[in-house]
């Protein structure tokens, strides 16, 4: 997937390769299931071509104690270069409740800050 990140329809083709690992789990190969770092590959191809809301849906997939700010800032970023400003400043939100909530991991950092000013300004 790390090879479509910087491809036009890099997100389609990584979200490809996420059912195959997927469906190659379901049908009972578990070393085909696809670990967090995995899916930032795939969300930072979808965010990098224009498909940031299945980045996010992806990011919904990963349990709240894997997450980070990492993945949080892909799909700020995302939503920053599609001009989505509000959705970008949602994500934002989202990750100052998880770090009230005691998630440190996801709480915002200065790159976070940064692409959402970028994006609703």
């Amino acid at each position: 997937m790390k090879a479509y990140v910087n491809h036009p329809h890099g997100g389609e083709k990584a979200l490809a390769i996420l059912k195959e690992m997927n469906d190659q789990c379901k049908r009972g190969n578990q070393k085909a299931k696809p670990d967090v770092r995995a899916l930032a590959v795939a969300m930072d191809a979808c965010a990098k071509s224009g498909l940031t809301s299945e980045a996010e849906r992806i990011l919904s997939d990963v349990p709240d104690m894997k997450k980070s700010e990492v993945l949080f800032n892909t799909v700020i970023s995302g939503y920053k270069n599609e001009g989505r400003g509000l959705e970008a400043e949602a994500v934002l939100r989202r990750m100052i409740s998880l770090d009230k909530a005691g998630l440190h991991r996801c709480a915002p950092d200065l790159i976070s800050y940064s692409l959402c000013i970028t994006a609703v300004s």
